[in-house]
């Protein structure tokens, strides 16, 4: 079984020096909803780049590259600096979007893509997060996005409706970004996995250090 190359030391190299031409914004922007945060916030990048070393993270993108082909057609949802399918495009992965508020992390994903050559459709978030006449994919990743949802139940009805497959991961303690407020609602794991495995068919699961992971058929 191939692992997965997390490409942590390149992705972040080039994290750094497309940031180094963004001041962080001012501390007011911890007065505005989460939104702000994750769109305009160069602090909160460098924060979630860390990630991309979690062994947890690894793993979770090791069962995806060993489930499914290359070619197959996948969105990073919730993406970020897109940091999980830009691994998986240096994985040899080459049908990947990437989907989130516009601002800096779909401002890198952009740069990130051009410099290689790379042609992604990169979706943007709208109000509320949902965006009609998107594409269906075979495979939808929300890595660490579902605890950032208002309504989890409507993140996990919008999975079923965007792909095939999902593959989905969420810490299970609690967490608060660095200097910003609370996001926005924690997750009951029994009760969502409940609600998973009642709907879908569950092709693997694993809790590990303090992170679920759950990959599943949504039958659409």
């Amino acid at each position: 079984m191939a692992r997965a190359d997390m490409h942590a030391d390149v992705l972040g190299a080039a994290l750094t020096d497309f940031l180094g031409g963004h001041a962080d914004n001012p501390p007011s922007i911890r007065e505005h909803d989460l939104a702000s945060t994750y769109s305009r916030s160069s602090d909160y990048l460098k924060s979630v780049a860390g990630f991309q070393r979690h062994e947890t993270k690894a793993k979770a993108l090791t069962a995806v590259l060993n489930r499914f082909p290359p070619d197959t057609q996948t969105l990073d949802l919730g993406c970020c600096a897109g940091f999980t399918g830009l691994a998986l495009r240096l994985n040899g992965w080459q049908n990947v979007d990437f989907a989130d508020f516009e601002g800096l992390g779909l401002g890198f994903v952009r740069q990130f893509c051009a410099a290689r050559g790379w042609e992604s459709a990169i979706h943007t978030f709208v109000a509320n997060g949902l965006m009609p006449n998107w594409p269906r994919y075979d495979l939808v990743l929300g890595f660490d996005v579902i605890e950032h949802t208002p309504n989890q139940l409507a993140f996990i009805e919008w999975l079923r409706r965007l792909g095939k497959c999902a593959a989905v991961t969420w810490p299970t303690v609690p967490w608060q970004p660095p200097l910003y407020q609370q996001i926005d609602t924690w997750i009951d794991t029994p009760a969502m996995l409940e609600v998973i495995e009642r709907r879908f068919n569950v092709v693997e699961a694993w809790l590990e250090d303090s992170r679920q992971f759950v990959l599943f058929e949504t039958g659409a």
